[in-house]
C-alpha cells in the first residue's frame, strides 16, 4: 500500500514540475549584448549597467558605456567541461585595471533560452561553481540579452 501511494505522489508531483529552460551550446557570441540583470555578492545591481554594453567578436570582448570602450578583454571559453568555463584576461592600455585584473578572471556560463548567463569571481577568486551569488561567495551574476 505505502508504495502506491508513494507511485501515486511521485507521479502527480513530478507532472506539475516546470520544465527545465533549453540550454543551448556553442551560441555565436559575435555582437552586442546588454545586461538585464546583474547580482553582485548577492545585491540586485542592474541599475549599474543601464548604459552599458558588452561587444563581442571572435576572441574579444568589449565593455563600453555611453558607446565608449571602458575596457577590452581576451576571453577563452571551454565547453567540454560541466558547467562550461570562461577565463577572461585584460588587454587594454589601462595600467590601474591591468594592475587590478592581472591575475584574470575566473567564470562559468551557459545559453538558456538565447540568452547568455554568467558568473564570474573577483580576480584571483576560484572559479565559481554554480550560477549563484551571495554575500559569502562574493560571485557576479549576469544575464546578457543580444541587442537586434
Amino acid at each position: 500500500m505505502f508504495a502506491t501511494i508513494a507511485a501515486v505522489f511521485c507521479v502527480s508531483v513530478c507532472s506539475f514540475a516546470p520544465s527545465a529552460p533549453a540550454v543551448d551550446t556553442n551560441m555565436n557570441m559575435d555582437g552586442d549584448w546588454k545586461v538585464t540583470l546583474a547580482v553582485d555578492a548577492g545585491l540586485e545591481v542592474t541599475n549599474r549597467f543601464e548604459r552599458v554594453i558588452y561587444r563581442f567578436k571572435g576572441e574579444n570582448f568589449q565593455y563600453l558605456r555611453d558607446g565608449v570602450v571602458v575596457r577590452e578583454y581576451k576571453w577563452t571559453r571551454d565547453e567540454r567541461v560541466r558547467p562550461f568555463a570562461m577565463d577572461l584576461k585584460y588587454i587594454g592600455d589601462n595600467a590601474e585595471a591591468k594592475k587590478e585584473l592581472e591575475k584574470g578572471l575566473k567564470g562559468i556560463y551557459r545559453f538558456v533560452d538565447g540568452r547568455f548567463e554568467r558568473c564570474y569571481a573577483n580576480a584571483g577568486m576560484e572559479r565559481p561553481k554554480e550560477f549563484e551569488s551571495t554575500l559569502k561567495n562574493r560571485i557576479v551574476f549576469m544575464v546578457l540579452e543580444r541587442i537586434p
